[in-house]
């Protein structure tokens, strides 16, 4: 069986990620991982959010418009 936090695979670029957060809107937000860091979906994740850090959920591929550069 699987653990609950999946090892890292490395790639050489950076990739743009959908995480479900708990707060109360309707919508999941986009980050960019470290670059060469591969996160399957379903991975638990700490994230920058609001000021503090947030435990979320890998929800998919990201899908905002905004610039790389916006991200974080």
């Amino acid at each position: 069986m699987q653990g609950l936090f999946q090892e890292l695979e490395h790639s050489n670029t950076r990739q743009r990620l959908s995480v479900c957060l708990p707060v109360n809107v309707n919508q999941c937000f986009d980050y960019l991982t470290s670059e060469g860091a591969s996160l399957p979906h379903g991975t638990y994740v700490t994230v920058p959010f609001s000021g503090r850090k947030m435990m979320g959920v890998v929800w998919g591929d990201g899908v905002s418009e905004l610039p790389d550069s916006k991200l974080k």
